[in-house]
């Protein structure tokens, strides 16, 4: 009975969980414009939950450092959901003090609120670049200050906010942490520019995923690797298409089917046909089947 009882409970549980996204890989562009509020700040403190299995609403103090829109509210604090059972895509934020973060908020009762609990806030560095009255722009100028940080940990935030931001304005910047950055840091401006639409990173793309072993960071570049759309793309693409071994092949291949003048391309992708590897042999199926307007062949 007790079992019958909470089917319902966890199936709308089920249903409220959505898919959660590294926050280095959301298009801060389908957020911002929903934010009537947008701000830069510390968190100074945060309220701690006295019922620690129990959702309830946490509190935190902001000093804020760059305000970007929006009318500030009477109190300068926010409130957010903390504690309790935490579903993915929901309640992602503790809010650590001493942190920096862009916050993206309305105003409730006085005080601020997350337009969303999993994609309302994005962790920065603490530098700020020159002013500038536009607030996009400003932004891009304060994610491309923190590129000079001397944390490391700073440096990849602010590769990661440019990535979410995906501005051309970006890319000499991000050449250069490709040019002289760490592993790290080279990854992550790889994918920034990539996501700017710049085509030219592609051989960096691919050395990349050929050192990084499959983890949730080679799978956010092969991805982004997987959508291009440029057909200017398709030489680089159709390269590591005949390559014998490659770890961006299957995104390569995907990427082909995508862009439908890529018809150049198919001895390429049938090569590998007879791929030892399943991700490349499905992807090229699916890609010759796109290419040709014909079932996928078996």
């Amino acid at each position: 009975m007790r079992l019958l009882c909470a089917l319902p409970v966890l199936a709308s549980l089920a249903l409220w969980a959505r898919l959660e996204l590294a926050s280095g890989s959301v298009d801060l562009n389908n957020y911002l414009p929903k934010a009537p509020i947008l701000l830069r700040a510390e968190i100074l403190s945060r309220s701690n939950s006295s019922r620690p299995f129990e959702m309830y609403v946490a509190t935190a103090r902001l000093r804020v450092t760059r305000w970007y829109q929006g009318q500030p509210p009477p109190a300068i604090e926010l409130r957010f959901a903390a504690g309790g059972l935490r579903m993915p895509g929901h309640n992602c934020f503790d809010f650590p003090p001493g942190t920096h973060w862009l916050i993206l908020a309305k105003e409730r009762d006085g005080a601020l609120e997350l337009i969303d609990d999993c994609y309302g806030a994005f962790e920065v560095s603490p530098q700020l670049g020159p002013a500038h009255y536009d607030p996009i722009t400003q932004l891009e100028a304060d994610f491309s200050a923190g590129l000079a940080s001397t944390d490391p940990k700073h440096r990849i935030l602010s590769l990661q906010r440019l990535a979410n931001l995906h501005m051309p304005i970006s890319r000499p910047a991000l050449h250069q942490v490709i040019a002289h950055g760490e592993p790290d840091e080279t990854l992550w401006a790889a994918y920034a520019v990539l996501r700017t639409g710049d085509i030219s990173v592609i051989p960096t793309v691919r050395g990349v995923l050929e050192k990084e072993p499959p983890n949730w960071r080679s799978g956010v570049l092969s991805g982004e690797l997987s959508r291009i759309k440029d057909p200017a793309a398709i030489p680089a693409l159709t390269e590591i298409a005949w390559s014998l071994s490659d770890a961006a092949k299957a995104s390569a291949i995907t990427a082909l089917g995508n862009i439908p003048s890529a018809t150049s391309a198919l001895p390429a992708i049938t090569a590998n046909l007879n791929s030892d590897d399943e991700s490349i042999r499905r992807a090229a199926r699916r890609a010759i089947a796109q290419l040709t307007n014909t079932p996928e062949p078996q």
